[in-house]
């Protein structure tokens, strides 16, 4: 009997290498050498494991199979640690990140260094590197806190002298410090508020400066007015030669020497540090020359010679020559040359028989400023047959030739004789003004702020500045509705007080510049 012994079978297989923990695992069911079979117990890739595989005996030919074992190693995983980064201020020094954890483990960090935002930095591991194959990323969340500017209230501007209470030592928004330089009421001074660091949530906090201006005061300047004699007339100017607006008092007095006081309006644009200014006014006794008055002659008619002596007792001597051909203004001059003995002059009207409708001529002077809000004119006529009467548009028939309260542009002047010619030559006289406000919200009614009265001058112009001296605008006075329509660059330009000039060519071809402010309403 022949008994055969078959060998044994041993599975072979490739070993598989080690592994980190959680990395994927799995075991063939066939070996190498064609044996199927099954392993146990189950993969486990978290710790190093013995696995079995048992052969499938009944398989064909597996018969003398046996089991075999394999080993299978599960390296632990590496965590770099590294030292936290404390937070830092927008825009302090960051320095880079070490390249080796505390525990030996080398790589590199992402995303580039921030120094300006709160970033998560990524530690790549170099797992190509001897004992770091298991190493894993790690991350570092750096924390850029924003700066803290303090803020505060700006201390209004003040004149020179003012009291300056101290600067708080605490913002707005709870930062406390310190000011420096000390406090000066007499100069304009940048601050610096010093921000204290150690307190707590005020790492961040930054130092800030707040400018103080302290304004000059503002002495009016006037031209000092001359003596007058008694009756004469007299007027002081409600604006200083350097600017300055405001009132007189007491009321003028042309009959007694006076000290008047100047009281600035601080509440003007720009004179909120004017102090008040006095001027004397001496008022010498008048002595004026009185005459009889010489009525009207027809030309060629009998004119007597005029007194040598006053009514009052002046004597002097008349200029020129007796004319009893036109109508001559005589000037007395006084013998004496007293103080107030001043020269008088007397018209005598000498009428001609024949008028026309042309014979008297008639001219318009202004006799206050431009852009008054009140303006005066006077009507000087000549020819004809005086004395005259004048008339102001649609007005009464007045004997006095000057007229106030002027505040239109355009207006027609009539003159006429009070004797038996009627004449009425007419002239037109215009006037330079501009509006104190205007309401740019496009509802019809004063949207648009220009200068009237000087429309038909090309080479006028005028430029609008804001309180900072930036010019917003610059155009021509017309009266097609052009003008500023309060926006600069396209911008809304806020209500406040806005200022002007305008150069232009007066009617005596002399150049003028002319400056004034206007406000704007919303």
């Amino acid at each position: 009997m022949t008994i055969t012994v078959n060998p044994l079978i041993t599975p072979t297989f490739t070993q598989v290498d080690p592994i980190c923990n959680g990395d994927v695992l799995a075991l063939p069911t066939t070996s190498n050498n064609g044996v199927t079979g099954t392993w146990s117990p189950a993969i486990n890739n978290t710790a190093t494991t013995i696995y079995t595989f048992t052969s499938d005996t009944t398989q064909s030919g597996q018969a003398c199979a046996v089991n075999e074992t394999m080993t299978i190693t599960v390296n632990p995983l590496i965590t770099p640690t590294f030292t936290q980064v404390d937070a830092i201020c927008n825009g302090d020094f960051l320095a880079a990140l070490p390249t080796t954890s505390n525990n030996g483990v080398t790589g590199t960090w992402s995303p580039a260094i921030n120094n300006t935002a709160t970033t998560i930095y990524t530690f790549t591991s170099d797992t190509t590197q001897s004992g770091q194959a298991c190493a894993v990323n790690e991350t570092m969340t750096i924390t850029v806190n924003p700066l803290i500017p303090p803020t505060f209230s700006q201390v209004d501007a003040i004149c020179n002298g003012d009291f300056l209470a101290a600067l708080p030592t605490t913002s707005n928004n709870g930062v406390t410090g310190t000011w420096s330089p000390a406090i000066d009421n007499t100069a304009t001074t940048i601050y610096t508020f010093t921000s204290d660091t150690t307190q707590s949530g005020q790492a961040c906090a930054v130092n800030e400066t707040m400018t103080i201006t302290v304004n000059p005061l503002i002495i009016p300047t006037f031209t000092q007015v001359d003596p007058i004699c008694n009756g004469d007339v007299l007027a002081l100017p409600t604006t200083s030669n350097n600017g300055v607006t405001g009132t007189w008092s007491p009321a003028i007095n042309n009959t007694a020497t006076t000290i008047y006081t100047f009281t600035s309006d601080t509440t003007q644009s720009g004179q909120a540090c004017a102090v008040n200014e006095t001027m004397t006014i001496t008022v010498n006794p008048l002595i004026t020359p009185t005459f009889s008055r010489v009525d009207a002659i027809c030309n060629g008619d009998f004119l007597a010679a005029l007194p040598t002596t006053s009514n009052n007792g002046v004597t002097g001597t008349w200029s020129p020559a007796i004319d009893n051909t036109r109508t001559t203004t005589y000037t007395f001059t006084p013998d004496t040359l007293e103080t107030c003995a001043d020269l008088m002059t007397l018209e005598i009207v000498v009428n001609n028989i024949v008028n026309s409708i042309n014979s008297i001529r008639v001219q318009v002077n202004l006799v206050s400023s431009s852009f008054g809000d009140n303006q005066s004119i006077e009507v000087i006529a000549s020819g004809g047959n005086a004395p005259y009467e004048y008339r102001l548009e649609n007005g009464s028939w007045q004997d006095s030739p000057v007229f106030n309260n002027i505040t239109d542009c355009f207006y027609v002047v009539f003159v006429r004789e009070k004797t038996a010619c009627k004449n009425q030559p007419v002239t037109s006289v215009q006037f330079i003004n501009h509006p104190v406000f205007f309401t740019p919200n496009n509802d019809g009614f004063n949207d648009i702020w220009n200068i009237t009265g000087v429309e038909e001058k090309s080479e006028a112009q005028i430029t609008i500045y804001d309180r900072y001296g930036r010019i917003i605008n610059i155009h021509k006075p017309n009266s097609n509705g052009d003008g500023w329509d309060g926006l600069y660059n396209g911008r809304k330009m806020p209500s406040t007080d806005y200022w002007f000039t305008i150069e232009y060519i007066d009617t005596e071809n002399t150049p003028r510049v002319y400056r004034s402010h206007f406000s704007l309403i919303r």
